[in-house]
């Protein structure tokens, strides 16, 4: 059951979460734009102070005993875009808390990803590591009074990172995962700078340049956060691609001569929008993503929980209370809950149904696209390959077996809609290329149900992807469950049908050159006396296409027109209705209202 600790006290959302022991009691952090806020266990905000101004915070690390210990305070760093901050929070002689600042906002040149405390020298000195978004990590010594700076960047990939995490307690064993815009995990430590630190003195400004120790590959998208286990065996990563994928790394790859390559252990499907954030936790995973939920996987992948929360908005961030098995997450309406994981990880969950793999790929088959149609659930891949399944089976049945109905090419050109911008596949404008509108084009309005008396030479290009390398990545079901219709990332539009699914196979199927490039975007309008198939292509080019089943031939394919819809980042749409309009002048019309006087 989640428990609101905020509600809507800032219109900022909640974008950090710490879980800090003090003295003998537990407070929760969370930053909430420029604002530090600190909780109790009985959900009662203790103090709040404005730490950065102007600013969102993005994070908070705690300093360790060996750096800071006192029982009624503790040390933490608060940095959020390109500033951080100290500060000190405590108990007051009254009981309550306080937040005292430090030092004045530092403002740095580049964005901080992470940060981490370092011990060195004496009790009162120490050093901060902050990871920029350029791949690279600078060091900020406090033995003077006039600090000192060295920074190391990782010269294998010099290009901007999406996440990073350090993890170490000195410069020796500091260890860095960077998480760059070509969807690997670069990990990579600070080994030969505290070598080659040894002739420097404490106050002079040194660069140096790291090799790679690691290479994770295995992401179809930028890579939004990372975490290490305790013990630096295992890496937890989240990415654009909608997986959580768990990583175990080679033995002593900190220290490794040459770079390494470690292949993904485990890999987690089940938000349905872009994961923000994971956790490694002793019983499994807990994840956040867009899609407003936080979902607990056990150590063998399979989900065992989902919780809704947030109003469906996008969840941020998440901290776990290891003592107490509750976990805090942050998301978008401004608000935090919590949650009791003890109860979650007990639930037992039947375990995930795979899809069927074919040879030849360098990547495994998953699903993209998924749909229930009567009694059989229907499985679209990356690979092409159409799949049915009886629900029944799926619940009933420990291994249940798939029926292949198609299996198309690898798709060699496939983008994901959701994460690629129709305004840069290259096409140009459809008037130009072709792709006109119907009364351009000929396409009339009438309801012959042979396609090539239409005069619609887009309908007379049939054909299958199979011959340009292409494989389906779309499915949409008509709202009379009768016919199926997928699009390709090469322009092709395949109407099946599915009356014969309880036989293994498709009983009908008709494709056509729809677009002349990606099909962004296949859909069924609902409203419509006959079924109308609406499939948007790249520029905000839509074509209207009316389909018909009949006896004498597979499919009667008619395209009634083509429109362009607005100006947008995604144009393409996701839900069409037929709405029917009275011209004659039977139409209601409003009452006749009175002129008002002529003013004197």
């Amino acid at each position: 059951m989640a428990v609101t600790v905020v509600s809507k006290e800032s219109l900022v959302p909640v974008l950090a979460l710490e879980y800090l022991h003090l003295a003998d009691a537990t407070v929760l952090l969370a930053g909430a734009g420029p604002y530090l806020k600190v909780y109790s266990e009985s959900r009662h905000l203790l103090a709040r102070s404005e730490v950065l101004p102007y600013r969102r915070i993005h994070g908070i690390c705690q300093a360790p005993p060996t750096i800071f210990q006192q029982r009624d305070s503790i040390l933490v760093i608060v940095f959020g875009q390109k500033s951080f901050r100290l500060l000190t929070i405590g108990h007051l002689n009254d009981s309550k808390i306080r937040i005292c600042l430090l030092t004045e906002v530092v403002e740095l040149s580049d964005w901080i990803l992470d940060v981490c405390w370092l011990v060195y020298g004496g009790p009162d000195s120490y050093e901060i590591a902050v990871l920029n978004a350029h791949n690279s990590v600078t060091t900020y010594t406090q033995c003077r009074a006039e600090g000192s700076t060295q920074s190391s960047h990782c010269n294998e990939v010099n290009c901007i990172i999406y996440s990073g995490c350090l993890v170490g307690s000195t410069r020796s064993d500091l260890v860095v995962a960077s998480g760059t815009v070509f969807n690997h995990i670069l990990l990579w430590n600070l080994l030969e700078l505290s070598i080659m630190k040894e002739d420097t003195t404490c106050n002079s400004d040194v660069t140096f340049r790291m090799k790679t120790r690691l290479t994770l590959v295995g992401h179809e998208g930028v890579i939004f956060s990372l975490r290490f286990s305790d013990d630096l065996t295992r890496l937890v990563s989240v990415s654009d691609d909608r997986t959580i994928r768990i990583w175990n790394l080679p033995h002593a790859w900190t220290i490794a001569e040459r770079a390494l390559h470690s292949s993904c252990s485990l890999v987690l499907y089940g938000h349905t929008a872009r994961v923000w954030d994971a956790l490694l936790l002793p019983q499994g995973i807990v994840s956040v993503g867009e899609d407003g939920t936080m979902r607990v996987w056990n150590q063998e992948g399979r989900c065992v929980d989902v919780i809704e929360g947030h109003g469906g908005r996008s969840v941020w961030c998440l901290a776990v209370d290891k003592e107490k098995n509750v976990v805090a997450t942050g998301g978008s309406d401004c608000c935090i809950q919590l949650f009791q994981l003890a109860l979650h990880y007990n639930q037992d969950s039947r375990p995930g149904i795979c899809i069927p793999q074919r040879g030849g790929f360098g990547k495994p088959s998953t699903p993209k696209s998924v749909l229930l149609c009567g009694g059989f659930l229907l499985c679209l891949t990356n690979h092409g390959m159409l799949c049915s399944l009886r629900t029944r089976d799926a619940m009933e049945v420990t291994s249940p077996q798939w029926q292949v109905l198609y299996f198309g090419p690898q798709s060699s050109g496939y983008s994901d809609p959701q994460s690629s911008d129709p305004q840069s596949s290259g096409c140009s404008d459809p008037q130009s290329s072709g792709c006109s509108d119907s009364q351009s084009s000929g396409c009339s309005d009438s309801q012959s149900s042979d396609p090539q008396s239409s005069g619609c030479s887009e309908t007379l290009s049939s054909g299958d992807p199979s011959s340009s390398g292409s494989g389906y990545y779309l499915m949409a079901l008509s709202s009379c469950g009768r016919m199926l219709a997928l699009g390709s990332s090469e322009g092709f539009v395949m109407v099946v049908s599915v009356s014969a699914l309880s036989e293994g196979r498709l009983a009908v199927k008709h494709s056509w050159k729809a677009h002349h490039v990606r099909v962004f975007s296949v859909t069924w309008a609902s409203g419509s006396s006959h079924p109308l198939l609406l499939t948007c292509g790249a520029e905000g080019e839509m074509a209207c296409w009316r389909v018909e089943l009949v006896r004498e031939s597979p499919f009667a394919v008619q395209c009634a027109t083509r429109l362009l819809l607005p100006a947008c980042r995604h144009r393409w749409i996701t839900c069409a209705t037929v709405v029917p309009v009275c011209l004659s002048s039977d139409f209601p019309r409003p009452p006749d209202h009175p002129t008002p006087p002529d003013p004197p």
